[in-house]
């Protein structure tokens, strides 16, 4: 069985997670540490550059309540389930946060990012078990130059026979 253990992102890298079709919960930083056990995301190190944008949710109606935006020299963010629980920001963080009525569409996106779905690539092309090349739109269209955002590698463990 091989897992993956380690994913590493050397240069402007960028995690995004889509909450709705139009809220982006965003990280970026110099680089990024993602590290799994069985599979799934445990924590994610950012080192140089931290910048970290949340939109805020009501726990009852799940309204949005506002937007934190964070920026600090390095970050630590642990999972658990499957869902973040707790996150350390590091050297003098300056946190801002902003009722909905003060969010504009330049406010809410962190510089860099560029949200291109039809080059997001399933979990099973992450994972090897089906072939798509990175650089075409999923849906088929003509090969098209993508400037890439984060230079990565993925460390592997083979668990099978040791």
């Amino acid at each position: 069985n091989a897992e993956i253990h380690k994913i590493k992102l050397i240069a402007r890298s960028f995690m995004v997670l889509q909450d709705t079709t139009a809220i982006y919960n965003q990280i970026k930083g110099r680089k990024m540490d993602l590290n799994f056990a069985n599979n799934k995301l445990d924590k994610v190190y950012v080192d140089g550059n931290g910048e970290s944008i949340y939109f805020a949710r009501d726990d009852e109606t799940q309204t949005v309540v506002g937007m934190n935006k964070i920026i600090c020299s390095s970050m630590l963010i642990r999972f658990k389930q499957e869902k973040t629980d707790k996150v350390t920001f590091y050297t003098d963080p300056d946190a801002q946060f902003l009722p909905p009525k003060e969010l504009s569409e330049t406010l809410t996106k962190l510089k860099g990012f560029d949200w291109l779905e039809d080059y997001r690539p399933s979990i099973d092309t992450v994972l090897g078990l089906q072939e798509r090349s990175i650089w075409q739109p999923a849906g088929g269209a003509k090969q098209q130059t993508l400037a890439t955002q984060a230079a990565g590698t993925i460390e592997q463990k083979d668990d099978g026979g040791e």
